[in-house]
C-alpha cells in the first residue's frame, strides 16, 4: 500500500511540475520575431524587438528614425547631448532630445532586457548621448 501511496505522490509531483513549467516560461519575456536595430551617426542606439500601438517592430524603428530627424532639424544648432533625457508622465516612460519625444520604453523591451522601463530607458539615453555627441563631431564646422 504504501508502494502506491508513493507511486501517486511521485505522479501527483510530476503532473505539477508539468503544468507549472509552461507557466513559468509564460512569464519571461517573449522572444522577438524580428530585431531592427536603431542606428544614428554609427551607433547603436537601441533594438526594436516589439511593436507598440498596432505597429510591428519594422514600423517602430521607422517612426523612431522620423521622430529623431525632426528633433535633429529642430534643435540644429542647439543639438546637445545634454539635450538627452529620461521622463515618465501618465505612467509612462519616455527617451526625449529636448522638448522631442523619440520614444517610449515599453515594458516588452525591459522585460526581455531583464531590467525596468525607467533602466532600460537609461541605457538607452547614454547610447542616444554617443550619438549625438558623434553627430556634433562629424557635421561641426570647426
Amino acid at each position: 500500500m504504501r508502494f502506491f501511496r508513493w507511486m501517486a505522490y511521485g505522479l501527483l509531483a510530476a503532473l505539477l511540475v508539468t503544468c507549472a513549467w509552461p507557466a513559468a516560461a509564460s512569464a519571461q519575456a517573449a522572444a522577438p520575431e524580428e530585431v531592427w536595430d536603431v542606428v544614428f551617426s554609427g551607433v547603436v542606439v537601441m533594438r526594436m524587438r516589439f511593436g507598440i500601438d498596432g505597429l510591428t517592430p519594422l514600423e517602430r524603428q521607422h517612426r523612431i528614425y522620423q521622430n529623431l530627424r525632426n528633433a535633429v532639424d529642430s534643435l540644429g544648432e542647439n543639438l546637445s547631448p545634454d539635450l538627452v533625457q529620461v521622463t515618465e508622465a501618465n505612467g509612462e516612460v519616455y527617451l526625449q532630445l529636448g522638448p522631442y519625444v523619440i520614444t517610449v520604453v515599453d515594458e516588452a523591451h525591459a522585460r526581455y532586457q531583464q531590467s525596468t522601463r525607467q533602466g532600460l530607458a537609461e541605457v538607452w539615453a547614454a547610447n542616444l548621448r554617443r550619438a549625438v555627441e558623434r553627430y556634433i563631431s562629424i557635421h561641426s564646422n570647426n
